[in-house]
């Protein structure tokens, strides 16, 4: 064999070694912006979701609010207070864990006591 072909032969497999490289490395690239691309949509759905909850936390926490205001001496009034109470506890509970490591920012209902 002489020492130009043995050349081509070694230039051949360096450019086909590279080319694999610039595949793996593309491959790569485009699986990493995939799973940029899930982890925002995690991120805004949990954004979303956080926002619902502190709407309906204000909501209950109002309701809850009115009906001890009222102090109706009524069994429905025994059974809001009942729900309400709970549900503030279950919101409260909700924003007390996190998700994907994001750290809370709703107020629970302990801390407003």
């Amino acid at each position: 064999m002489c020492t130009n072909h043995k050349k081509e032969i070694i230039n051949k497999k360096y450019i086909e070694d590279n080319v694999e490289k610039v595949i793996r490395k593309k491959k790569l690239e485009k699986l990493a912006k995939k799973q940029l691309r899930h982890k925002e949509k995690e991120r805004l759905a949990y954004k979303k979701t956080m926002f619902l909850v502190t709407i309906v936390t204000d909501i209950l926490r109002s309701n809850f609010e009115t009906l001890e205001a009222s102090r109706q001496p009524s069994r429905s009034y025994g059974i809001l207070v009942a729900v309400t109470r709970d549900a503030l506890q279950n919101v409260s509970q909700v924003n007390t864990t996190s998700h994907c490591g994001a750290p809370t920012t709703a107020v629970t209902s302990q801390e407003t006591a």
